[in-house]
């Protein structure tokens, strides 16, 4: 995503002190830093609370994460360079996606001030130390009923992020991860990245890798998409049974939603609307019509998507 000007930081930072060397301004500048991260994550506020140990660092070949989930299925992820193998054993195959640094399950700094000013405003939490180890923090308060309130937690030393919370319109926490025994290294086991990497491309795999258009997108976005969300990415995908599916990826900088549309059959174009779902902050809701399925989804209220969904345009089949 493009970058905006400064003066917006300027204007968002002045509400927040004049202090020289504050959170936010820190944060304004910060580079993910190159050390080797690793903890225990816990996301609570789903409908079972999910544990894994991740590590995330710098490899001379790009940039990886390690997740390994602890419960009984054995799920692990290796992401690395751009892009994921997730070995799901009860499926029995790998699944193979693109990945960007960004999207990890170690959620990264936002430092695009400027962008998050025009839709949250930005409030530096006190100082705290838990586990011996120095924290910062930053309050993202929606301004509107378009996005969920934010609260993020990053460790001083490494950047890396060891609490984010979602709060609703109620101040009510809906869901929360949290990174507990963070250890840093300068130095990472990469022979053991490589032979982890080698082992799951040698099992069945399903690939879902988004390609670019081969064709101009079927739908389109109306000028001015309700929230102030922008329009990252377009992708297709091969989806169930070969059939194309369309994604879009959207953003307000901190936000993020994903539609999808896939064309349907006759029969399946009058099964209605699909109950929408929630999960913790992250909403999805489907609506068929035109002789498609499209389907939103993302960490916004279930009134931000159906929204997004109703600025889309169907473009005129040539």
């Amino acid at each position: 995503m493009k970058w905006r000007h400064w003066l917006v930081v300027v204007c968002a930072l002045g509400s927040a002190g004049a202090q020289a060397d504050s959170p936010l301004q820190r944060l304004a500048a910060l580079a993910q830093a190159q050390a080797v991260v690793s903890g225990n994550a816990v996301w609570t506020g789903l409908r079972t609370p999910l544990t894994a140990y991740v590590e995330k660092g710098i490899t001379p070949l790009g940039p990886y994460e390690w997740v390994q989930v602890q419960e009984r299925t054995g799920r692990v992820a290796l992401c690395w360079r751009d892009e994921c193998l997730s070995w799901l054993p009860q499926e029995g195959y790998v699944l193979r996606d693109r990945w960007q640094w960004a999207e990890g399950s170690l959620p990264r700094l936002p430092t695009d001030l400027a962008a998050l000013a025009l839709h949250y405003e930005l409030r530096a939490l006190p100082e705290m130390v838990f586990e011996g180890r120095a924290r910062e923090g930053v309050r993202f308060e929606a301004k509107d009923g378009w996005r969920f309130s934010q609260e993020w937690w990053w460790d001083r030393e490494t950047r890396a992020v060891v609490r984010r919370t979602y709060y609703n319109a109620d101040a009510q926490v809906i869901e929360e991860f949290v990174l507990t025994n963070v250890s840093a290294a300068t130095q990472l086991d990469f022979p053991e990245v490589r032979r982890h990497w080698a082992v799951l491309m040698r099992q069945p795999q399903v690939d879902m890798r988004p390609q670019p258009p081969r064709e101009p997108a079927p739908w389109r976005f109306s000028e001015a998409i309700p929230g102030g969300f922008v329009v990252a990415a377009v992708a297709q995908r091969s989806g169930p049974r070969g059939a194309v599916v369309w994604q879009w990826r959207l953003s307000d900088g901190l936000a993020q939603v994903s539609v999808f549309a896939e064309r349907l059959d006759e029969a399946a174009d009058r099964g209605g609307d699909v109950e929408p779902q929630a999960v913790g902050a992250t909403h999805v809701v489907t609506v068929r019509g035109e002789g498609w399925r499209r389907t939103a989804v993302g960490d916004v209220p279930e009134a931000a998507l159906r929204a997004i969904l109703a600025a889309m345009q169907r473009k005129e089949a040539r």
